[in-house]
């Protein structure tokens, strides 16, 4: 897993997540005897408020992405989108430079 990191945004990279045999992808998520496991588990801040992002592709088991957004003073506004002044950059030919703005309302504390 590789991850990259900046004050407001952690995005967390799997590159061919799948079995190196049948190729067939793994699960995040599974169940074992009525409970429920993470293959990988991806940390999430204890405290303040955070909105958890997952990539996903057209290409089967290219790759996985999740991506942590947490807002801060003075950072509320995340611009998602090809672009290289976006805040999360996604490389995907069908997705504008400028594809979605993300708000979080302080007051009332939620995205």
């Amino acid at each position: 897993m590789q991850t990259k990191e900046d004050a407001h945004i952690v995005s967390y990279v799997w590159k061919q997540f799948e079995c190196e045999i049948c190729k067939k992808a793994y699960p995040y998520v599974f169940q074992a005897n009525g409970k429920k496991f993470k293959l990988v588990d991806v940390p999430v801040p204890e405290q303040g408020n955070f909105l958890l992002l997952q990539s996903l592709t057209f290409e089967k088991n290219s790759s996985r992405m999740v991506h942590l957004l947490k807002p801060r003073e003075g950072k509320y506004e995340f611009v998602l989108g090809r672009g290289h002044d976006a805040d999360m950059r996604v490389s995907d030919i069908s997705v504008s430079r400028c594809h979605a703005l993300i708000k979080y309302d302080p007051e009332a504390k939620r995205f």
